[in-house]
């Protein structure tokens, strides 16, 4: 699937937003672990191959362990950031961004995550720690991505900060964003399990214009379009004006939704800097290459030589 985005687009960029490795927090010691692990070491092995270009880790990427992330970090070629995620003592564990250039562009990637219980690490306030750096790093780009393993509270707290963020992409939720809320800041959740592959296409006109998100007004059209149909009932070619002439309420809906219309489509005849989004159900058949399916086998055949559990 991404070798086939990336025979049509120039600059692509694959990121994951953490939870990457193990399905929960704790996983138990034993056969179960030795489990987790070789299979955090198959999901290595093919992101090496497929490319990755940053990765945030999120709580259940520590469920093994400080060391066993460490681990997985040095057999892994691609970046591993986070800018609130720190030892005992007090040193993050990994970079917290990293700029990447793309065509013109400066490409901005943070790493955060919420709060979560370690004796190993020491999780700081998300959002205090990228008030720290965010405007530092809006000097050095053009675009901002972060990444962040997140809670409901945190992501409520970003929007009160009101920062300069151009997009978010979340993890820690079972929401399947359909586009990217009605905020200032766009926020795709992708979704419990990863069962989806999300596709962002990033358009840059200029680096004075706000970047709009297309899907959120494609989406409003559509919707909005629905529910004027829907009053419209068995008379397509009613005027809803003099339809509910006599009803305020009902009047009043209308002219909102009206409005509504007419914004969205002014933004989108309108627009300079924009993402467009689409995204991959993973439960649906896509092809694979040869090389990852030959990981993914290798892995397998070394979980059936681990020691059975007697009974």
């Amino acid at each position: 699937m991404i070798d086939n985005i990336a025979a049509k687009v120039d600059n692509i960029l694959v990121f994951d937003s953490g939870n990457l490795y193990f399905k929960k927090d704790k996983v138990d010691q034993g056969v179960a672990s030795e489990v987790a692990i070789n299979t955090a070491n198959i999901i290595v092995d093919a992101f090496n191959v497929i490319g990755c270009d940053a990765f945030s880790p999120g709580s259940q990427d520590f469920a093994m362990g400080l060391k066993t992330l460490k681990e997985l970090e040095a057999r892994s070629n691609f970046d591993y950031i986070s800018a609130n995620i720190y030892d005992r003592s007090g040193t993050r564990l990994f970079k917290p961004y990293k700029i990447i250039s793309k065509g013109d562009l400066k490409i901005a990637v943070i790493g955060l995550a919420s709060n979560f219980e370690s004796l190993e690490v020491k999780v700081k306030d998300p959002i205090d720690d990228l008030q720290n750096i965010i405007f530092q790093i809006k000097d050095e780009s053009d675009f901002i991505v972060l990444l962040f393993n997140s809670t409901e509270i945190d992501i409520s707290m970003l929007h009160k900060a009101n920062l300069p963020i151009d997009l978010v992409i979340r993890s820690n939720s079972r929401k399947k964003s359909k586009d990217g809320g009605s905020k200032v800041i766009p926020i795709y959740s992708v979704g419990d399990k990863g069962k989806q592959v999300y596709r962002f296409d990033v358009y840059n006109s200029n680096n004075q214009d706000i970047y709009v998100d297309k899907t959120v007004h494609l989406n409003r059209l559509k919707n909005v379009k629905s529910r004027l149909d829907r009053m419209k009932k068995d008379d397509p070619g009613v005027d809803l004006m003099q339809k509910y002439a006599d009803d305020k309420s009902t009047l009043n809906k209308i002219k909102n939704y009206k409005s509504q219309l007419e914004e969205s489509n002014y933004i989108l005849n309108n627009l300079t800097n924009y993402i467009a989004t689409g995204h991959t159900d993973l439960g649906k058949r896509i092809d694979s290459r040869a090389d990852i399916l030959q990981i993914i086998d290798i892995g397998k055949a070394r979980v059936q030589t681990l020691p059975m559990p007697q009974k």
